[in-house]
């Protein structure tokens, strides 16, 4: 069965974008229809401050470091039951990926102190 774009991948000719950036047809309505049912949604914007801020060092005070313990403690155990009771695969290579980002996310919101 063709997929979308498989023309694309056997050269054929790239598809004409949009005229004035518009979103392809069908797109806007359903962009209208999540707006409507959750909302607009914030983008965030990030300053030169903010960016020298997220992406520095920040030492831990002695609050943050019993903080951190805690959390690295907590992911690891999550990480050796996980280890233990699921089958090897990929939805266990996933999960242990997506628990290592988990714990570097709470260990940024302690170093950020929420900013971030």
């Amino acid at each position: 069965m063709p997929m979308p774009g498989d023309d694309f991948a056997q050269g054929a000719a790239a598809p004409a974008t949009q005229p004035n950036n518009e979103a392809p047809a069908g797109l806007a309505d359903l962009q209208r229809e999540l707006v409507a049912e959750r909302g607009p949604q914030p983008y965030r914007t990030f300053g030169m401050r903010e960016i020298m801020d997220i992406f520095s060092y920040h030492p831990p005070t002695p609050e943050q470091r019993e903080t951190y313990e805690f959390i690295n403690l907590a992911f690891q155990q999550c990480a050796l039951k996980i280890t233990t009771l699921l089958p090897n695969g990929p939805g266990k290579t996933a999960a242990m990926r997506k628990l290592a980002d988990a714990r570097m996310a709470a260990n940024a919101a302690v170093a950020l102190e929420g900013r971030f």
